[in-house]
């Protein structure tokens, strides 16, 4: 998952400690730096830890809960919202699986399985690119209404829509003709997606729509407004330098006072065909382009939906059980606004409506969000609980405590003190499980010294990622490439310590023994649990076998995430969940104009094995297309992978049927609560 894709991605908070005390012989000084933080850290935490050994003798929140048929959540974080099409982060898709519900769903018990859910089945063709969706005809929405295959479309639609600025619209890529309409490119969408008898594919595609990054517009200020501009030469430079695609009417009716003077089109353009371009592209400003983009998405009736996609994608069913391609009302989006308008009301608790198997109770910011049966869910009389409650518990240390005082079933995570302590008193109640993620380092390959492939090298082989595994992110796995092991997907094994080979990369890099090398910034959230901790370690590996500092920029939250997505840090501390079990949800992320790519690296060769792969229909040449791009990936090294991800967590003994899922998206109306003795 996604900011976005990073969005509490990083599992097993709070792992400030214990380090010093088993780390390697080779990294004596982080032992010493880190000892005074650690006993002060045992000091604070002793207290709370005492208090989870006491038994109450009255009843518990929980033991009431669980009569009630309510589960109790801890839920690390409160939600920005609760439209599907606007969120991204594993707090609120916990949330909205019970209030949403796509074509496919999640099985309670097996990874594999892709059980119908708004649909009765999801059937491919026989090249596995057009799939067709036969809805139930008892499907409702909380209000009543009756789902159809066009609040589907329309849903597709609204998240692709470019004014939504739907950060997860990227997972709707599979699609035919999405991401064309997404980005709006409107020069592909106009003379390619649909041939034109003055200007021919080939033409179009040497024309600059998308703007040319070697033209220098500094001078002309951060963001530069078009009215202020003044002279033909800085006009012109700003043109080039945004392409067609991104004009507004007026700078296009500027190119048209003098079509070859004004703009830079290819060697074999006319004026006559220029000015062509240029009146259709006016007219397709602010207007939809949907129908035009002939994006794979087809209402056969009310009841079947025919979905065209990009290329043969036999694992598609898997893809449908992320909450992006859940459906929301068309009737009641559109009351309170239009299709591309952000921030309506239509999600408040007294507007939001749904097709999951509950719906919205109560919302109380920073204490609770609470959902309770929906009547009109199509299985509801299977649904086993009569509500969930989520809470916001952001401090992990607080969420054990209340725990063992009877207030939660269900922790969002465990700290390994925590996880130490209930081994040894309640192992029963403590989860360790396997998930499908990861925990690494972005690099600015823009900024110097990093913007050269042996420095990053250097940095990858200067880490001990067991030594941190061991001590730090307990219960991960000593990651060697950006992809954990999946299926049949081996990822190459390329990233390992290799304190030789790091020093003579970086002394080829021009900085023998860290000499003269620049003090870097490691940029770390606030909020993000081990991050600390993590950043310290790594600083006294790249000490003490490169010699060179790397000073701890901690940030709050939000100002983390703007200084990536700004390129305003020299390296960043992030993690990745994935959306579905297939090695893309961990590569497609690190094409040029990812949203989540945040690194300013581009490959050509990356790129074109990831679109072969996309069109492969061979399950093993597909795999093998997508190791070739990740090795790719991993040699030019801007990233540095550290662990791949597991998770640890507390379940009270009163719940039955949950059970290990990898992606943790784990359906809960067929959980019980039943009281234990």
């Amino acid at each position: 998952m996604s900011v976005r894709r990073i969005h509490l991605r990083k599992r097993g908070g709070g792992l400030e400690n214990l380090f010093f005390a088993k780390i390697s012989t080779a990294f004596p000084i982080a032992a010493v730096m880190l000892r005074g933080v650690m006993i002060h850290r045992l000091l604070l935490i002793s207290a709370p830890l005492c208090v989870l050994l006491v038994s109450c003798q009255k009843e518990s929140q929980v033991d009431q809960a669980t009569r009630a048929g309510i589960l109790l959540v801890g839920n690390a974080i409160e939600p920005k919202g609760l439209d599907p099409h606007i969120v991204s982060g594993v707090g609120e898709a916990n949330i909205l699986r019970t209030l949403f519900e796509g074509l496919i769903t999640s099985d309670p018990e097996h990874d594999t399985a892709t059980p119908g859910g708004a649909a009765l089945e999801v059937t491919p063709d026989a090249t596995a690119t057009v799939w067709t969706a036969k809805l139930r005809p008892d499907g409702k929405w909380s209000d009543g209404m009756p789902v159809t295959a066009r609040d589907f479309a329309f849903s597709y639609e609204r998240i692709l829509t470019p004014e939504l600025g739907a950060k997860y619209a990227e997972m709707l890529y599979f699609l035919k003709g999405a991401e064309a309409f997404n980005q709006d490119k409107r020069g592909e969408i106009l003379f390619v997606v649909n041939p034109d008898s003055q200007v021919t594919a080939d033409l179009a595609k040497q024309i600059n729509f998308r703007g040319d990054p070697n033209v220098d517009i500094k001078d002309l200020g951060e963001s530069p407004v078009w009215q202020r501009l003044t002279g033909d030469g800085a006009r012109g430079r700003f043109v080039r330098s945004q392409g067609l695609d991104k004009l507004a009417k007026e700078p296009i009716a500027w190119i048209g006072e003098a079509p070859l003077k004004h703009f830079a089109w290819p060697a074999s353009m006319n004026d006559e065909v220029a000015r062509h371009v240029l009146t259709k592209m006016s007219d397709a400003v602010g207007t939809n382009l949907w129908e035009l983009a002939k994006v794979g998405v087809e209402v056969v009736d009310d009841e079947t939906l025919r979905l065209t996609l990009r290329g043969p994608t036999p694992y598609f069913r898997e893809i449908l059980k992320h909450f992006t391609w859940t459906a929301v009302p068309r009737h009641v989006v559109l009351k309170f606004g239009k299709i591309g308008q952000r921030g309506t009301s239509w999600t408040r608790p007294e507007n939001i409506v749904g097709n999951g198997p509950y719906k919205l109770k109560s919302w109380r910011r920073t204490d609770h969000i609470e959902v309770e049966r929906n009547p009109y869910y199509w299985d509801a009389k299977h649904v086993t609980l009569n509500g969930v409650r989520f809470l916001p518990i952001t401090n992990f240390y607080t969420e054990a405590r209340m725990f063992r005082d009877g207030q939660l079933h269900m922790t969002y995570t465990a700290a390994p003190e925590v996880v130490d302590l209930m081994k040894k008193t309640h192992p029963e109640e403590l989860r360790q499980e396997p998930y499908v993620g990861n925990a690494y380092y972005r690099f600015n390959t823009t900024r110097k010294p990093l913007d050269d492939v042996r420095v990053r090298q250097a940095l990858s082989y200067a880490i001990d990622r067991k030594a941190l595994c061991d001590h730090v992110l307990r219960g991960y796995t000593p990651a060697y490439a950006m992809t954990p092991p999946m299926g049949n997907y081996d990822p190459p094994h390329i990233a390992s310590f290799d304190q030789d080979k790091a020093k003579r990369l970086l002394a080829e890099a021009g900085f023998p023994n860290g000499k003269n090398f620049p003090r870097l910034k490691l940029l770390i959230a606030s909020s993000s649990g081990a991050a600390p901790t993590l950043a310290q370690a790594v600083q006294a590996m790249f000490r003490e076998t490169l010699g060179i500092e790397v000073e701890i920029d901690n940030k709050e939250w939000n100002a983390y995430l703007v200084a990536q997505q700004d390129l305003d840090y020299d390296i960043a501390n992030a993690g990745w969940v994935g959306d579905y079990r297939d090695p893309l949800t961990f590569l497609e992320m690190w094409t040029p104009g990812n949203g989540n790519n945040n690194t300013g690296w581009a490959n050509p060769a990356f790129v074109k094995l990831l679109q072969q792969s996309l069109q492969e229909a061979d399950a093993a040449r597909r795999l093998d297309l997508l190791h070739q791009s990740e090795t790719v990936l991993l040699e030019d090294a801007p990233v540095l992978a550290v662990a791949w991800q597991a998770r640890n967590y507390l379940v009270h003994p009163s719940v039955r049927g949950w059970h290990p899922l990898l992606l943790a998206d784990n359906p809960y109306q067929y959980l019980q609560l039943v009281p234990v003795p």
